[in-house]
């Protein structure tokens, strides 16, 4: 079973879609480097994981419920 991602800004422009789907992952190490290995045109983008509606600063546990976003960086007014 996989995990779904939702995809903003940038990362939606360079996958070409506003979700895409992984193996299931343990964690927020493990996924960030199945999606450069997978997705290597995102190697080079910075992005932060959000587990849960939670941007994460740590390793993060992942578990088959948990929402997962990727999200560049932003600003606004």
């Amino acid at each position: 079973m996989g995990i779904q991602i939702l995809l903003f800004g940038s990362l939606v422009d360079v996958l070409g879609d506003k979700h895409i789907q992984l193996a299931q992952v343990k964690d927020t190490d493990t996924l960030r480097l199945a999606l450069t290995s997978t997705y290597p045109s995102i190697r080079d983008l910075k992005f932060v994981i959000s587990v849960d509606k939670k941007i994460t600063v740590e390793n993060t546990p992942i578990d088959t419920t948990s929402e997962i976003a990727l999200l560049p960086p932003f600003s606004g007014g």
